[in-house]
């Protein structure tokens, strides 16, 4: 399996975070009109791991894991749960490298990107 496909399954399967976005978890892009609170995730660089003797089946991926909501509480806690269902992953390793909290007018939604790095066997 996919490191991608890997962190889909972890979202759409952590309770804490689907009580809040049901099943809107979208790669890279909602589309116009997505009910909120919702969740894009896209991979921002690859991360095949090489030795002397080629890939050794390791994977250290960044991902943007990008929460979405038409009011900041509701993405704090969206957040929250993303950041929960990751730390608490235990088919893979991941690490949250970057946090910020936005505010996109053109779709008036609040966002918080977060930057994960993840070691993935696979």
């Amino acid at each position: 399996m996919s490191v991608k496909q890997a962190l889909y399954d972890r979202l759409r399967t952590y309770a804490g975070l689907t009580a809040l976005v049901d099943d809107r978890i979208f790669p890279v892009n909602a589309g116009q009109g997505s009910l909120t609170p919702y969740v894009t995730y896209q991979k921002i660089s690859p991360g095949r791991k090489y030795a002397m003797g080629g890939y050794i089946g390791m994977q250290k991926t960044k991902f943007q894991i990008s929460c979405f909501a038409d009011i900041p509480e509701d993405n704090e806690a969206v957040a929250t749960q993303v950041i929960a269902a990751l730390e608490a992953w235990t088919d893979a390793t991941a690490y949250l490298d970057d946090e910020s909290d936005t505010y996109e007018s053109k779709t008036d939604r609040y966002h918080i990107p977060l930057v994960f790095i993840i070691w993935y066997a696979g």
